[in-house]
């Protein structure tokens, strides 16, 4: 099932790095794909410098939440 298709500057994986547990589901690329990996501690010190990183999560979140609860009614 597709859940979302993602573009240049998207994120995934998130929750699995806030939480400290595996991610939920697959990502597949369908065309050539460069990611950007990041450990736990990688974000952790990311958000120690920039503070606004944790809204960017939030409302990215809060969007794909949004965009769920829309798609099931």
């Amino acid at each position: 099932m597709l859940l979302s298709e993602l573009g240049g500057g998207d994120f995934f994986g998130e929750m699995a790095v806030l939480h400290g547990q595996p991610r939920p589901t697959q990502v597949i690329a369908i065309e050539p794909t460069r990611c950007f990996a990041l450990s736990q501690w990688s974000v952790e010190a990311l958000v120690r410098l920039f503070p606004d990183v944790p809204m960017v999560i939030d409302r990215e979140l809060a969007r794909r939440l949004r965009d769920t609860e829309e798609a099931s009614t």
